[in-house]
């Protein structure tokens, strides 16, 4: 599967379950990727395209925006799920 496929089925995941426990303020949240999903997108057409590397602004943006949403967000939707005995 493309990598930009990979962000966007995890973050339909993610989605699904943020709604599912009650995830405080769901739809700002649910908003919050749009941007990197566009920008993931236009990279992989670029890259389809014929672009061979990737430019410095893209890799420190996807970097950079995946450790912050690891750190921020999926650690609160992980929070959530604890706190409400989901976890396993």
């Amino acid at each position: 599967m493309p990598p930009a496929l990979l962000v966007v089925s995890d973050l339909g995941a993610e989605e699904a379950l943020t709604q599912q426990v009650g995830f405080p303020d769901f739809e700002a949240h649910r908003r919050e990727p749009q941007a990197f999903v566009a920008r993931s997108a236009r990279i992989s057409r670029e890259f389809r395209l014929g672009k061979d590397q990737l430019d410095e602004g893209d890799s420190a943006y996807l970097a950079t925006w995946v450790q912050e949403h690891i750190a921020e967000a999926d650690a609160a939707i992980g929070r959530l799920v604890r706190e409400k005995g989901l976890g396993t």
